[in-house]
């Protein structure tokens, strides 16, 4: 992770968790993470491709130029891309997994900003492992933010942090919830992305 906040949003998170997979959605304190607020949203995993912004920080509306609520965040991609941000985010909410994605936003006027974004896997109260908490932040400052809307983004780096194999064990327990969804999964596809094991030792 290169941005402050990205690595602020994962260490809350992985404390939080503790000898868990995952923390659940209620256990979130948003007095916790005040500062990260405006860079943050929430996802809820409807289908297996259709996940949905519950919650969007007002930052990132801002930068894109519009409410993000009740949009999938699938659909912000094309192509291979939105091939592999659906394999990324199955493997958050059916595997445990912790993603970062570097990628190339794209403004109305042209205009390029890096950006990294973290996404994490919530439990809600029954159980089921469909909720994200993520963040997207600009890795360089720009002026135009807020005022020269984003429009696309284009993924340069994809790394996932997988639990580790007891915690997985647990995610089996609790019941995976594909079979929730009644659409197929995303075909897992070779992505380039890299893998780390044992998520809880990379602070």
């Amino acid at each position: 992770m290169k941005h402050r906040n990205s690595k602020a949003l994962y260490e809350y998170w992985n404390e939080l968790r503790g000898a868990h997979v995952a923390p659940k959605r209620s256990e979130l304190d948003p007095q916790a993470i005040a500062p990260l607020l405006g860079d943050i949203f929430i996802l809820e995993r409807r289908t297996s491709v259709e996940y949905c912004f519950r919650l969007a920080g007002t930052r990132l509306c801002s930068a894109y130029g519009r409410e993000l609520r009740h949009m999938n965040l699938v659909e912000m991609w094309t192509g291979q891309d939105r091939e592999n941000i659906e394999t990324l985010l199955y493997s958050v909410t059916e595997d445990g997994a912790a993603a970062i994605v570097g990628l190339d936003a794209v403004s109305a006027k042209g205009n390029h900003l890096p950006m990294e974004m973290v996404l994490l896997p919530l439990f809600q109260d029954n159980g089921r492992l469909n909720r994200v908490l993520g963040g997207l932040v600009p890795l360089k400052s720009a002026y135009w933010i807020g005022v020269d809307s984003l429009i696309k983004q284009q993924v340069k780096s994809l790394r996932l942090i997988m639990p580790e194999r007891s915690q997985a064990a647990k995610v089996v327990q609790a019941g995976r919830p594909h079979s929730d969804f009644g659409r197929s999964v995303p075909t897992r596809t070779s992505v380039n992305l890299r893998v780390i094991d044992g998520g809880l030792a990379d602070k």
